[in-house]
């Protein structure tokens, strides 16, 4: 076990580093959440608030828990470097069924959720030394690579088609996207090369 180094990394190079921001907020984000709700559930037990926290169902609290544990186990053992989160948070069904859980927010939470994904991308940005510190790029050039990942990472927040006027095109955009990197890193596998 060690502690991790900053700024974050991924030795699977910058082709799934994206991949590997994209798990790191989900656990980060599903910290956050198991913690408000530990404190929520905590308060109401000692008496202080009467109120009920939200109601989640146990396959979603089960899918939180897994990513904040598998995010913490992956910062922890790994020193920082965060090659093969992706595979330990967005390859399973627990990641889906946080996406599911997303999708089911009313409008008015919605702007609540982009807000907080906007803001855990900036985290997480920062934690892989943007701007200045971030591996051999200049920081217009961080600017442009972390951009396109927050706009990919909130474009599924508007993927719903009862509250979004531009669900086709944000759909189509998203799945053309995923379908070329996913030729990109099977091009990269049949090459026998490594894609972390």
């Amino acid at each position: 076990m060690r502690l991790p180094v900053f700024p974050l990394h991924s030795t699977a190079g910058i082709d799934v580093l994206w991949l590997d921001a994209v798990a790191l907020l989900i656990a980060w984000l599903s910290t956050v959440a198991c913690l408000l709700l530990g404190s929520w559930w905590l308060v109401r037990l000692l008496g202080i608030v009467r109120t009920a926290p939200p109601a989640l169902s146990k396959a979603v609290l089960f899918s939180l828990g897994y990513a904040a544990g598998t995010g913490a186990y992956l910062l922890l053992y790994q020193g920082g470097d965060l090659a093969n989160s992706n595979r330990y948070i967005l390859a399973t069904p627990f990641a889906g069924v946080l996406l599911w859980q997303l999708w089911q927010l009313v409008p008015r939470a919605r702007w609540r959720a982009v807000f907080v994904g906007a803001v855990g991308s900036l985290a997480v940005a920062l934690a892989l030394g943007f701007p200045f510190r971030f591996e051999n790029f200049l920081p217009y050039e961080a600017t442009w690579y972390f951009g396109l990942y927050a706009a990919y990472v909130l474009a599924f927040l508007f993927v719903v088609k009862e509250t979004s006027p531009w669900y086709r095109e944000i759909a189509t955009g998203l799945y053309i996207l995923n379908l070329v990197m996913l030729a990109h890193l099977l091009d990269l596998f049949l090459e026998f090369s490594w894609i972390g």
